[in-house]
């Protein structure tokens, strides 16, 4: 398994199994990634209401927006 992005597809796969009561085990199985993503990406985006792959989404692309790679060098 190599590393992979979570997409926002995968993100809404791991919303819709968590509501039907599938376990984490099961859901790495099914959308393919390991289960260290899946508890990472959980305990990154988990609000009170529980996880919602709307706000993980745009999160993650506000991170990614924000990183160091994309930033250029102040040379002054």
């Amino acid at each position: 398994m190599s590393y992979q992005q979570m997409t926002g597809g995968r993100r809404y796969q791991i919303s819709v199994l968590l509501d039907q009561g599938i376990s984490i085990a099961l859901i790495t199985k099914a959308i393919n990634c390991h289960r260290a993503a899946v508890y990472r990406e959980l305990k990154r985006c988990h609000a009170l209401q529980g996880y919602c792959p709307d706000s993980a989404q745009a999160s993650a692309c506000k991170m990614r927006h924000h990183s160091a790679k994309y930033m250029v060098p102040d040379t002054t």
